[in-house]
């Protein structure tokens, strides 16, 4: 018997995640990380269970603390049907016990799941159980996926989660399957492992498991929100939002919004045939021209410097303003590519300083999400530098969007860079998004979580 697919996600959590509250410190991870990622769109991992452990459970010691209470009184009242009643159920214990870790013995478990997830997006993995034996199945058996968060040097992050799954029953030589849905609520690296498969078949006294070492990885990558109506005015002029080029590409690119008369020179393929049947003269598809972008954006994730003043509250919305700015661009550029054909060069100043130019297709945009899946903020001055290296695309637009969780620092900054830098600057015109004042609210709604 195999147990049916999956099962939704509850909101905010994983199904059947239990935090795991044990005070184990950061472990240092071999150098796996995102190179690690770069493999097939889905990924198989597979492991035959380690050593098996049995130990009671708790009826389990119930069950013992009668046999000691039934010797006890075998012996003092001098009654040896109590002895043989004691030895039967020493017997059925024992017996439990050798059945449990014998269901154990020839299982196999792997892992299937997407390489890369989106933030807030449920997702789902497939866990399949194989019995290698030719005479011996197994019942009941409960699988626990172990699910942490990592940085990018593999160090154990604060969210840790466990998942249960449960299989009915597996024939010999037959396979089980399992799923389970899950939404991974942040951005970045999380591993999943080791598989952890136990039983208590068939009276529940002794648990046996066995641990599967197989390690997992999955990148979150930052959540798509929505870009509300006025967004288009971020590039509407060169004086309020960069350089747009009209586009001269077919017609199905736009959007569809009526029909006309034929007129001489129109693209046969524009011609509405049921249309133009029905009136006995031709009639055309028109078609909303939409402007291409090729624009400059900036990312500047600046966190200040703990000190004096500093305490939870205003971390915990500095984060919440570093996560908004993140996921403000990811949106943007997704759109600006994917929608409005848009050539997005982008800066990121952070603790990695990252340029990417002339971004316009998906390839592109997914290396960019994957940066954005790691990056961490910076207290360092680094967005001049950031500047500068926009500098060839901003000779052709010079117009630069700065999405910041800071105030403007333009006006402070031309006046103490150097005389090179600074003219360039002076030369490009830009608007400055403050995420911690909430200006993008105007122009972008976060998804929900």
């Amino acid at each position: 018997m195999t147990v049916q697919g999956a099962r939704n996600a509850k909101a905010n959590m994983f199904h059947d995640i239990e935090k795991d509250h044990s005070d184990h410190g950061p472990r240092t991870l071999s150098s796996q990380s995102l190179g690690m990622l770069q493999m097939d769109a889905s990924k198989r991992v597979s492991a035959k269970g380690g050593r098996v452990f049995s130990w009671p459970t708790r009826e389990g010691f119930h069950f013992a603390f009668l046999i000691v209470f039934i010797l006890v009184g075998a012996i003092i009242r001098d009654v040896n049907l109590l002895v043989i009643l004691a030895g039967i159920l020493i017997a059925m214990l024992l017996l439990q016990g050798r059945l449990a870790s014998r269901t154990l013995n020839g299982l196999s478990l792997s892992r299937r799941l997407p390489k890369m997830v989106q933030a807030r997006i449920p997702f789902r993995v497939d866990l399949e159980l194989e019995n290698h034996r030719h005479w011996l199945g197994g019942w009941l058996i409960v699988i626990q996926d172990n699910l942490v968060r990592v940085d990018s040097q593999g160090n154990e992050l604060s969210d840790r989660f466990r998942v249960r799954e449960l299989i009915g029953q597996i024939e010999p030589l037959s396979k089980g399957f399992t799923s389970y849905e899950c939404r991974l609520t942040h951005r970045g690296l999380y591993r999943m492992g080791p598989l952890v498969a136990s039983t208590r078949f068939p009276l529940g006294l002794v648990q046996s498991t066995s641990t599967t070492p197989a390690m997992d990885y999955c990148l979150s990558l930052p959540a798509i929100g929505e870009l509300l109506q006025p967004w288009r005015d971020l590039f509407r002029t060169r004086r309020s939002g960069g350089t747009t080029v009209r586009s001269k590409s077919a017609a199905g690119e736009g959007e569809f919004y009526g029909l006309r008369d034929y007129r001489i020179g129109d693209s046969p393929r524009l011609i509405h045939w049921r249309t133009s049947a029905r009136r006995n003269e031709l009639a055309v598809r028109q078609f909303e021209k939409q402007d291409a972008f090729e624009s400059c954006i900036l990312l500047d994730l600046h966190r200040n410097v703990p000190g004096v003043g500093a305490n939870s509250i205003d971390a915990s919305k500095e984060d919440e303003c570093i996560e908004t700015a993140i996921e403000f661009l990811a949106t943007l550029v997704t759109t600006l590519v994917e929608r409005a054909r848009g050539t997005i060069s982008v800066a990121i100043s952070a603790s990695t300083r990252l340029t990417l130019l002339q971004i316009r297709s998906r390839i592109q945009v997914e290396k960019l999400l994957c940066d954005l899946a790691s990056i961490e903020p910076t207290s360092e001055e680094g967005w001049i530098d950031s500047v500068h290296s926009l500098s060839r695309p901003l000779r052709t637009n010079p117009f630069l969007l700065v999405i910041s969780t800071r105030s403007d620092q333009w006006q402070s900054a031309t006046s103490i860079v150097g005389e090179g830098l600074r003219d360039s600057m002076q030369g490009t015109s830009y608007r400055w998004i403050d995420v911690s004042q909430g200006e993008q609210q105007t122009f972008f709604r976060r998804a929900s979580v």
